[in-house]
């Protein structure tokens, strides 16, 4: 998937499910010299080693695939690599072992696991792995001799062909489930009609060592728009939502990602101004672009975050910004320089 945080979310959903059975897998390779050792009569040390290998290697996925930070994509690339890894040596196994008879059952169980894999991560991977288990499987057939390998292709084939086709509808299932997710947690946080962060995202906000709001020296401010009830009662509600939208755009185009707004209600935004920035300034400019780019104006209170309680602060911010409105509106007061009047 391009989307990688599609792909991310995805790995972090499915994780434990990829984790274990390529765990299960690599042990699953005691189990096997046991049935080794009577169809070979004894151990010798190429089996050995052939069923050994993965084991050994797996401390090494285990480590780097629970306990490191690497991306989700390497990972992922991991576990295709011990899957192909525990293959190749299977397949050197049934080499030295010199019978075959169990080859399509032990086959079946391979293609599950790629079925697993193409479930965790993207189709693209689960086609590339299956060709790659062909292709192996193929190959090796030049220097063993598989009992009936015609039957044992007609009974594998099916199963490889289905595995893939039900990855397809699998697949297409978690993507839309992933992209209501991410619907549902845009409407619970944000203002259906300006996209702007809505007052319920105060709580993400609001917490100690969660957000922007935990750096020191930020600015809240509140913006209202001058006569919106006149802008409504004259041109009706649906130009008012018009105007609503395009103060939002101004906003946006005026803030860094640093930065953040929130429609508090009606006609009223919020905004946090980062403290690598002049709040007021910052202000200004998005009511002169207001009074440039529109036929209506905006009136604003600022004042800095004391870092205590979000709403609090806005309040004295609705203090400057009422300030504002009654001594002719369409500017930016700071609260400090009217706290002290």
């Amino acid at each position: 998937m391009k989307d990688k945080k599609y792909f991310d979310e995805k790995f972090a959903f499915y994780k434990n499910l990829q984790f274990y059975t390529i765990t299960i897998a690599c042990l699953s390779n005691l189990m096997y010299l046991s049935s080794d050792f009577d169809i070979y009569g004894g151990f010798s040390k190429s089996i050995l080693m052939c069923r050994i290998i993965p084991i050994i290697v797996l401390p090494l996925y285990v480590c780097l695939f629970q306990f490191s930070n690497t991306e989700a994509r390497f990972k992922q690339l991991l576990s295709f690599f011990m899957f192909h890894l525990q293959h190749i040596t299977t397949i050197i196994s049934c080499y030295f072992l010199g019978q075959t008879n169990h080859v399509c059952e032990g086959n079946m169980v391979f293609m599950i696991v790629i079925f697993i894999l193409g479930i965790c991560s993207t189709i693209k991977s689960a086609i590339i792995s299956m060709c790659v288990f062909w292709g192996c499987f193929l190959a090796s057939s030049i220097f063993i001799q598989y009992e009936e390998l015609s039957v044992v292709i007609t009974n594998m084939l099916p199963v490889a062909v289905g595995t893939m086709i039900v990855l397809f509808p699998l697949n297409k299932t978690y993507k839309k489930q992933y992209e209501y997710r991410n619907q549902i947690n845009f409407l619970a946080y944000h203002d259906w009609l300006t996209r702007l962060y809505s007052r319920n995202a105060l709580q993400l906000f609001c917490y100690e060592n969660t957000t922007v709001l935990t750096r020191q020296n930020v600015s809240i401010a509140i913006l209202d728009i001058d006569n919106f009830k006149k802008i409504n009662d004259k041109k009706g509600h649906t130009y008012g939502d018009k105007c609503l939208e395009l103060l939002a755009d101004i906003i946006r185009s005026c803030l860094t990602k640093n930065d953040f707004a929130m429609r508090w209600g009606g006609e009223e935004f919020v905004l946090v101004i980062s403290s690598n920035r002049d709040a007021f300034k910052v202000a200004e400019n998005i009511r002169e672009q207001i009074q440039l780019q529109t036929v209506f104006t905006i009136s604003i209170g600022l004042t800095p975050y004391t870092g205590k309680e979000l709403e609090k602060d806005v309040m004295k911010a609705d203090e400057a910004l009422y300030y504002a409105k009654r001594h002719g509106k369409n500017k930016t007061i700071e609260y400090e320089k009217i706290s002290s009047r």
